[in-house]
């Protein structure tokens, strides 16, 4: 969302884009994947803890 700050995700286009839109572009890609939205934020988590191990240790909020 840093980068293109003006082109908000779909539902939200014409209002700035933030971080709170991920989730927009979560769904996106788990559809064009042919996946779940709970299995594209299980495979976000996995390749994020793979590049930043300290992010195993941290508290996820439920």
């Amino acid at each position: 969302e840093t980068d293109c700050p003006f082109m908000a995700p779909v539902p939200h286009r014409g209002r700035r884009n933030e971080p709170a839109f991920v989730r927009d572009t979560a769904q996106c890609l788990a559809d064009i994947r042919g996946m779940s939205f709970g299995a594209m934020v299980e495979a976000l988590w996995r390749n994020s803890v793979r590049v930043f191990p300290v992010l195993a240790h941290t508290p996820v909020a439920s």
